[in-house]
């Protein structure tokens, strides 16, 4: 399959995929705020956004298969540079919650992190490699 085609059916589950996971989690935690809420409510906003994320990773795993193999190995690499980067981020906070008065940390926070990690992995290796952005 051609990558603009890949890259388009990509971004067809991608950008809906994260729209309804922002609109859940926002709705989740505006919610939880709320006395009163009914349960089956919460737990629905919950399933959606966990839903919506499943989706964006297949999709992700759809693309990976679906373009050559120096694409294929270029997303690998920014996977692992993305989960290198969590598994540290977890690992510092981790350490750093044993000391007194360090604030807790929201683990809501790992999803997001690795996503700004992986997107600031592509520009770099884009840049490096003398890459344009099509």
């Amino acid at each position: 399959m051609a990558t603009k085609q890949a890259a388009y059916r990509y971004l067809k589950i991608l950008i809906p995929s994260m729209t309804l996971y922002l609109a859940a989690s926002l709705g989740l935690a505006w919610a939880t705020d709320r006395a009163g809420m009914p349960p089956a409510l919460l737990y629905g906003l919950a399933a959606m956004a966990i839903a919506a994320m499943l989706s964006v990773f297949r999709g992700h795993w759809r693309f990976l298969c679906e373009v050559d193999e120096f694409l294929r190995a270029v997303q690998v690499k920014l996977l692992l540079i993305g989960t290198l980067s969590l598994l540290t981020l977890a690992t510092v906070w981790e350490v750093l919650d044993m000391l007194p008065q360090v604030p807790a940390f929201q683990v809501a926070w790992l999803l997001p992190f690795f996503f700004i990690t992986t997107s600031a992995a592509s520009l770099f290796l884009t840049w490096r490699d003398g890459g344009g952005f099509q």
